[in-house]
């Protein structure tokens, strides 16, 4: 069992038996806010954030989607059990049903961000399965990234590298802006960009989907990314299946408004439209 999956789980299994449809947490003086954490199943909009200090806007979306044995399409993890925020640190646990309805897995997610100074911050997401039933599994996950870099959607442009094309460097013209999305390479099988929504509406449309390694280089246009782990996952096994770090580094001319606080208003009322 990786260490972070069992500590993952270890957290996760003190927590009192809330929901939260929405956090934010907090470093220096950047923020991370993730809603929609409850949203459909079956749909494609879950997962809307905002990322930003005094400096830069970052609203987008980010969230996972998973298809296991028996599957016909991918589902967005939704059936939240318990979450617990604080500070720069937020944990959810699902509890996901398998084809045929009579066992489940359990997903724990661990959210934190760090304010690296410089106007540069760091949100870094781990996530790890959990098999509590009598056969032996095999899971794909998917993470998807839309990232309205600076808070524009049509101008960007991305670029994959590493072995495992697990780096996505994504750039804004409109500030000299930079966000670096990077995964966890054990494991991962695919990885996927192109232009929103495409990746989204195919992980949401009802039939499976698997990400394949093209797209690159991207833009200008409105970029989104995708990552696919493939993992086997013993009864009562937690596995660590993968990580993503989202990185925004310094942009030059501060902004004029507090466009983190209007970011999350953005994705707040996106959600209602």
């Amino acid at each position: 069992m990786h260490k972070l999956a069992l500590s993952i789980a270890l957290a996760l299994a003190a927590l009192p038996a809330t929901a939260l449809d929405e956090f934010t947490i907090t470093d220096g003086d950047w923020g991370f806010s993730l809603g929609g954490l409850t949203d459909g199943r079956l749909g494609g909009s879950a997962g809307g954030y905002a990322l930003g200090n005094s400096l830069a806007a970052n609203p987008g979306q980010m969230w996972l989607w998973y298809r296991a044995d028996g599957d016909t399409r991918e589902y967005a993890l939704s059936n939240q059990t318990s979450a617990t925020v604080s500070g720069n640190l937020a944990q959810l646990e699902y509890l996901e049903p398998l084809a045929g309805g009579s066992e489940s897995l359990r997903f724990a997610l661990q959210y934190s961000l760090q304010d690296l100074g410089g106007g540069s911050a760091q949100v870094l997401a781990g996530f790890a399965v959990i098999n509590p039933g009598i056969s032996t599994v095999h899971v794909d996950l998917f993470a998807y990234h839309d990232a309205n870099l600076l808070g524009t959607a049509v101008d960007d442009s991305a670029t994959v590298g590493g072995l495992e094309r697990e780096v996505h460097d994504i750039t804004d013209p409109t500030g000299d802006g930079l966000m670096s999305w990077r995964a966890s390479e054990r494991g991962i099988v695919a990885s996927e960009v192109g232009a929103a929504p495409g990746i989204v509406g195919r992980l949401s449309d009802g039939s499976v989907s698997t990400l394949a390694n093209v797209g690159d280089p991207f833009g200008p246009g409105d970029y989104s990314g995708g990552f696919q782990w493939s993992v086997d996952i013993d009864p009562g096994e937690a596995v660590f299946v993968g990580a993503t770090t989202t990185t925004v580094y310094a942009v030059p001319e501060p902004g004029l408004l507090a466009a983190f606080g209007l970011a999350a208003l953005a994705f707040r009322r996106r959600k209602a439209e």
